[in-house]
Order: C-alpha cells, then sequence, then structure tokens
C-alpha cells in the first residue's frame, strides 16, 4: 500500500500554526509514544493497542476507536497486515487524512516479517519522517520538533552502541523462538536463529508440520540452542509444550512482547529486553 500524504494546502501555503495539538491516533503504543516524544505539547495521541496482556492478534475495533479515527489529523500503523483493521477503518472514512505506515517507509512487501519495531532503524526512519510531516503540519513550530528528534537520535545511537556490544558477545550464538516476534532483532545481534517454519505457522496460527515440530523439540532435548525466545502475550498447548522442554533440558527462556509495556518507552523496553536476553545466555553458557 503506498504512503497517502494528504496535508491542509492551506496551511502550507500560510505558514501558520495549527490552533490547537495536532491529533494522533496510532495502532501501536510504541509508534504513539515516540510521536508524543516528537510532538510534545503540539500533539495528542492516542495508541490503541496499548494493553501488554492483550493478544494483539485477536484484537477487534469497535465504536469508540471507529469514531476517534474521524478526528485524527495523523493516522500510523504498521502495515504487513499485522493490523489490516486500520485499512478498513480509514477506507470508511471519508475525510482526507495524513496516513502513515511504516512498513511502507521501510519498503517492506506482503510476506516479510511484521514485527519491524525490532529493528532499531525502523524506529529512526519513521521518526525522521514523522518530524518532517509534523513541521509541515506546525511550521512555526518546526524547530522544536528537530529538537526533539535530535534527542531521539541521541537515544537511538545509545541503544545502537549497546547492541553493537552484545553483538561482539553473542555473533552467531544458535537460539531460538516460539514466534517470529523478536527475529528482526536478533538478526541485528548477529544471532543465529532456529525454528523458522515453525515460528510462521504460530504466528499464522497454523499447526507446523510434523518435521518443524520434531526439529524444533531436537534443538531443545539436545541443547543445540542456547536460549528459547518466547512471546509473552500470546500461548497455546504447542508452545507451552516446547517451553517445558526448555525447562527440563536447562535451557534459559527469555519472554518479548508484541506491546510496548506501561512506564516504559522504546529504548527502556528494548534495552530491558536486551539485558534479558544477555543474562539468559550468561547463564546458558554457565550451565554447559
Amino acid at each position: 500500500m503506498l504512503i497517502r500524504i494528504m496535508t491542509l494546502i492551506v496551511l502550507l501555503i500560510f505558514n501558520t500554526s495549527w490552533a490547537e495539538p495536532i491529533h494522533i491516533i496510532a495502532a501501536e503504543n510504541f509508534y504513539g509514544d515516540i510521536a508524543a516524544k516528537l510532538g510534545g505539547n503540539y500533539v495528542s495521541v492516542d495508541s490503541i493497542l496499548n494493553n501488554p496482556k492483550q493478544d494483539p492478534h485477536l484484537f477487534s475495533i469497535n465504536p469508540a476507536i471507529a469514531k476517534a479515527i474521524t478526528h485524527a489529523d495523523i493516522i500510523i500503523y504498521n502495515g504487513l497486515d499485522y493490523d489490516s483493521w486500520m485499512e478498513n477503518l480509514i477506507t470508511a472514512n471519508s475525510q482526507k487524512k495524513l496516513v502513515i505506515v511504516v512498513a511502507d517507509l521501510m519498503k517492506k512487501k506482503s510476506g516479510d516479517n511484521p514485527h519491524i519495531w525490532y529493528d532499531p532503524n525502523t524506529m529512526l526512519v519513521y521518526a525522521t519522517y514523522l518530524v518532517k510531516q509534523l513541521s509541515l503540519l506546525d511550521v512555526q513550530h518546526k524547530d522544536y520538533f528537530q529538537q526533539q528528534l535530535t534527542l531521539f537520535k541521541q537515544q537511538y545511537q545509545l541503544l545502537i552502541n549497546k547492541v553493537i556490544i552484545d553483538k561482539t558477545k553473542w555473533l552467531h550464538t544458535p537460539v531460538i523462538a516460539t514466534e517470529p516476534v523478536f527475529n528482526d532483532m536478533a538478526n541485528t545481534l548477529g544471532l543465529t536463529m532456529y525454528g523458522l517454519h515453525f515460528q510462521l505457522s504460530v504466528m499464522n496460527d497454523t499447526e507446523p508440520s510434523a518435521a518443524d515440530i520434531k526439529d524444533f523439540q531436537n534443538k531443545l532435548m539436545t541443547r543445540s540452542v542456547k536460549v528459547l525466545i518466547i512471546n509473552n502475550q500470546v500461548s497455546d498447548p504447542l508452545t507451552q509444550r516446547m517451553e517445558e522442554i526448555a525447562q527440563k533440558a536447562n535451557i534459559p527462556i527469555v519472554g518479548v512482547s508484541e506491546t510496548e509495556p506501561p512506564m516504559q518507552d522504546y529504548f527502556t523496553w528494548m534495552r530491558d529486553q536486551l539485558i534479558n536476553l544477555e543474562k539468559a545466555l550468561g547463564e546458558s553458557g554457565e550451565r554447559n
């Protein structure tokens, strides 16, 4: 889906500022969190998916969400069929909106791993693009938006520095996951990820093949992997069985989430998960 950018031409012609904060609706709370930090008092942000205990794949829209969309100036969502319900809401709304599809910014295509926010570069591209659009909509405060982007880039660099350090420690370390939630970060860290076919089946809510299940079990039972990564927000009998096998094999389990936890921002969320992974990898080495 192409990025649809529909700004108010009057604002550009007369170089004026909006009388009220720019209203932003974000499908996922990590995109909303970054939008709030970049826009400050000059934006109001509502995030739809903001419950870390909720399975995002089971989410369904309601009239309140549909109504909120009608009052939005900017709509942000992930794309790659992760939040296809947003497309339906936007299509049903005849008013012109500025729509940002983050997957389109990253030039992703259908079939790619939708959990693109685990690639730190995604958030840098998204933040840079959003500030450009905010500066067009609210010219008077463009310097403020740029200052906020500078602060964002400083935090981003701290995260990248940690990723680089971790990569030197754990390059090519074999790991396995029940879903491909963390895979973009795992690739950035240089980890060797196993169980990809199994992960795709679980993500798509289909039964993995007998061969994929057997391979996954063997990787755990023979301790061919150092860590099992699970999705904290999704559980079923099959993934629970894999967790039990990992526990019996004395393989550390690391939980990751698809939703930013309360009282955290994107960077603390990512750093905490990296710390948990680093601790688990260290424990795995001690157990061998």
